[in-house]
């Protein structure tokens, strides 16, 4: 029962609800404990209760206390929800409730009884069956890994930066292209690549398009709470092979053959695994203090390939065959304009990512010109 609730707080956190109270979720608090989401003018306001420290009597005057507290919201929400969650117990206490069929009244009293035993919830006739994400953090609660109820926030979209480079006083004569170190197939590139479609085509089998964050988020995406206080730290580095959806894999796939393959050809594999992964882990750092998020992408990774070309072809003045500087700065302004008109966009994660690779890209010239 006990591991059961603290599961079903996480979910629910994860869901945007917030808490009234944490104590009742650590003691057994015969009140229950309560959380509250709010969307627009409508708010929930879900009262758990473990009906093994309740009897009837106690039932009746948590609900009705309840119910007076919800009353003195009317003048801020037009739409006001309290679901009453009853854990353990028998079911047949519904029939003693003053249970009502839903009529757009508000504020309103909503009744379920849990077995979390036969993982069954039972509910009223004429009453709502889920509100606001409820029941797939009760179906989330009950899987041994915690996957997660949805609160679409995703993502991890976002980009920046760089100064605008000085003219060039090349002329197409005097463009050089580096020499490349290794004219074998990018193998690492395509590896990465193809491990990421592997990764999302697992997702959909296990019902990603039902549950799209619950199950990016049982294949490792950020969840500040859960790397925080649960210390699931691998997050920082699982999060940049989970994408949401092939439009995301996409946009992040053409980033990543673009300057991917010139990174590994051009600055050699290894120096191409290193500042793919550091990268990404920077953004993924930075996604997790500063937008404070559910995230997930290789798009901070991507980002640290493109600031690796930008500054490695903007301080030795040459190409990478058709790429210069100037070609990577538009990349870099193009994909910060995007992301205004994306929702949800990770704009510091991008940073995080790109500068990464800018420092990686100077350390990696800097090397090369010592060893020379």
């Amino acid at each position: 029962m006990n591991k059961f609730l603290q599961n079903l707080h996480k979910m629910l956190l994860f869901a945007n609800f917030e808490t009234v109270s944490r104590e009742p979720i650590i003691s057994d608090y015969s009140g229950g404990f309560t959380f509250t989401k709010e969307e627009g003018t409508s708010i929930c306001i879900l009262k758990i209760i473990d009906l093994s420290h309740s009897d009837e009597t106690v039932l009746k005057f948590l609900c009705e206390r309840e119910m007076a507290s919800a009353n003195m919201l009317i003048t801020k929400f037009t739409d006001i929800k309290v679901l009453f969650l009853l854990v353990d117990g028998d079911a047949s206490i519904l029939a003693e409730l003053p249970v009502e069929k839903y009529d757009e009244q508000s504020p309103y009293a909503v009744y379920w009884h849990l077995d979390i035993y036969d993982k069954t919830v039972t509910v009223p006739q004429g009453q709502p069956t889920d509100i606001m994400g409820i029941k797939a953090a009760i179906d989330g609660a009950f899987s041994p890994i915690h996957n997660l109820p949805n609160l679409l926030d995703d993502d991890d979209y976002n980009d920046e930066d760089n100064e605008n480079p000085k003219n060039h006083k090349n002329t197409s004569a005097e463009i050089k292209t580096l020499p490349v170190k290794n004219r074998k197939m990018p193998l690492c590139t395509i590896l990465i690549g193809f491990t990421n479609v592997l990764i999302l085509l697992a997702m959909y089998f296990q019902g990603y398009s039902e549950a799209p964050v619950l199950v990016a988020a049982q294949f490792g995406a950020i969840i500040p709470h859960l790397i925080l206080e649960d210390g699931q730290f691998y997050r920082l580095f699982t999060a940049m092979f989970v994408h949401f959806g092939w439009v995301h894999l996409v946009f992040n796939l053409a980033g990543l053959l673009i300057f991917g393959i010139r990174v590994e050809r051009y600055f050699g594999k290894l120096q191409f695994l290193l500042i793919y992964l550091l990268a990404g882990l920077t953004s993924s750092v930075a996604s997790l203090f500063l937008t404070q998020g559910f995230s997930a992408g290789a798009s901070g990774a991507v980002y640290g390939l493109v600031g690796a070309v930008f500054i490695y072809t903007r301080l030795t003045k040459s190409n990478m065959d058709i790429i210069n500087s100037r070609i990577v700065l538009v990349y870099i302004v193009l994909g910060l304009a995007m992301g205004f008109f994306i929702p949800n966009t990770d704009y510091f994660g991008h940073i995080g990512g790109l500068a990464a690779g800018i420092l990686l890209g100077f350390a990696v010239l800097k090397l090369e010109k010592i060893k020379k």
